[in-house]
């Protein structure tokens, strides 16, 4: 069976470093250009966005919020749903999480007709508790983070040299290491090709950011701080070539892109996370383009 490839752009318009007034000016050069592509190429994809997220979407820009509903009564955009603000879920109580999760469904029916069934952690904070609000909150399915789950394993950190990335981004340029590790290994290819569960019977889904970095430096052309070049299509599609050889045989699916939508039309937060320079949201329409290479 001919793998499928997913792929999740994440919405939030709650960056601490974007004026709440330039709010809509990322809703028209990157969310309503990414529908465009969308209904323009009949290609489906998931978007998460939070309820605020939502929110301010039909509060300021309508006609982008009744595109996102049309996509969806299409099948072409599946919603992913999250809290109602962008919190971290593990640094709260389970409750103040709980009801926050039930707010952000709640915010899709109202604004889209639709209940998501598919959950975004955010940050991919982690607790022992979260699958369990996910699934009482009304999910059936959660998008974990796979490069920390890698991590756990002792011999791919001994293998590596990496540790748990505590720091958020310290790890980012060189976790294609995992993937070195383990492209020989199907033991652990099929964690990334298939859908794990819990006891209580809530799907898991793994993303990974040494899948989704390179996408990103492709999308941002940026030479990620040590190539004369950026990153070019060839060498996606190299990746993604891989990646399906490997669900064929391990699995059904992969998810190379489950990174923030802002990325696709504007530089959001890739340059400080990325450089350490005080860089935000610029423009990159060229990254338009770019993700629909893909």
């Amino acid at each position: 069976m001919k793998p499928r490839i997913l792929f999740l752009p994440h919405g939030n318009l709650q960056y601490s470093q974007l004026d709440p007034a330039r709010r809509p000016w990322v809703i028209d050069n990157s969310y309503d250009p990414l529908f465009d592509l969308v209904e323009r190429t009949g290609a489906k994809i998931g978007f998460e966005a939070s309820g605020e997220t939502l929110k301010v979407m039909a509060d300021t820009r309508p006609e982008v919020m009744a595109k996102l509903k049309r996509l969806m009564d299409a099948g072409l955009v599946e919603g992913v749903g999250s809290p109602y603000t962008h919190i971290m879920l593990a640094n709260l109580p389970p409750e103040i999480g709980l009801e926050s999760l039930k707010d952000g469904l709640n915010a899709w029916e109202q604004y889209t007709g639709h209940r998501p069934r598919l959950g975004w952690n955010p940050e991919c904070s982690w607790a022992d508790f979260l699958p369990d609000i996910f699934k009482e909150a009304g999910y059936d399915s959660l998008v974990m983070d796979g490069d920390s789950f890698f991590l756990g394993f002792p011999e791919i950190r001994e293998a590596t040299g990496l540790d748990f990335d505590v720091r958020g981004h310290s790890n980012k340029s060189k976790l294609f290491r995992i993937e070195e590790y383990i492209k020989d290994k199907p033991e652990y290819q099929k964690y990334l090709t298939n859908v794990s569960r819990t006891e209580s019977g809530l799907n898991l889904l793994f993303r990974v950011d040494f899948f989704a970095n390179p996408m990103l430096w492709y999308l941002m052309g940026a030479t990620e701080g040590n190539r004369d070049t950026p990153i070019d299509i060839s060498e996606i599609s190299a990746l993604l070539g891989r990646w399906k050889e490997r669900a064929e045989s391990t699995g059904s699916f992969v998810i190379p892109y489950a990174e923030d939508a802002e990325y696709i039309g504007t530089s959001a937060y890739f340059y400080v996370k990325q450089f350490g320079h005080a860089r935000f949201f610029e423009p990159e329409p060229d990254s338009i383009k770019r993700f629909e290479s893909l």
